[in-house]
């Protein structure tokens, strides 16, 4: 409806609730004024008008007829709404079904079908196009490789226990310094595309630096 022209095009919307608030006698006089058809603004017209192309370059300004009505019917005050309907249909559906049919295949790319019937909300759809917004230590630990420390030497230890205490920010931080990720990948981390490595330097030279990551 309406709401939905309120975004797409601000302008348009203004001028059709501006229709509809219109009092009843002050509505059929303005309608005999300007004979209203069931027509709007074409596809192309209004793509021209956002690039500033003149519309004397344009091959059609406004569309047929809407909603199967003929040429010489006209808006009246029983069927004002019914042409707001109408034309917020055409600009917000039928004008944009190439584009969403594109969107659709490519999002059944990434989520087959069977799977986007699961999904109960816009969060879940989220994750799983851009990973967990939390990251699990239990889970990133379980999928990790630890290299060259000492048997009980706590360092490990300390790292994860680290990792735990953080807090949601901090932890999507450290993943992303050490992975080049910003969330979670869907599946958790053992849909990472490199075992996560925690390896310790072995040059005692090195034992004043500070940690190092290689994202790649």
């Amino acid at each position: 409806g309406r709401g939905g022209e309120e975004e797409t095009d601000p302008e348009e919307a203004a001028k059709l609730g501006r229709l509809q608030a219109m009092p009843g006698e002050e509505l059929d006089a303005w309608l005999e004024l300007g004979q209203l058809g069931f027509v709007t603004t074409s596809k192309e017209a209004t793509v021209a008008t956002r690039l500033g192309i003149p519309l004397s370059r344009v091959a059609k300004v406004e569309t047929e007829p809407l909603g199967g009505h003929s040429k010489r019917d006209r808006v009246g005050r029983d069927t004002v709404d019914e042409y707001v309907e109408l034309v917020c249909h055409k600009k917000l559906v039928q004008d944009v079904a190439d584009q969403m049919f594109q969107v659709k295949l490519a999002l059944e790319e990434m989520i087959p079908n069977r799977l986007l019937r699961e999904l109960a909300s816009p969060a879940q759809l989220e994750g799983r196009l851009a990973g967990e917004p939390d990251v699990d230590p239990s889970d990133w630990r379980a999928h990790s490789v630890e290299k060259g420390f000492r048997e009980g030497g706590g360092q490990v230890e300390w790292f994860w226990e680290h990792v735990a205490e953080c807090g949601t920010e901090e932890r999507l931080r450290l993943l992303n310094w050490t992975t080049g990720m910003v969330r979670t990948p869907v599946g958790g981390f053992s849909q990472l595309p490199h075992r996560f490595t925690i390896q310790c330097d072995p040059d005692e030279g090195h034992a004043e630096h500070l940690p190092v990551a290689h994202t790649c």
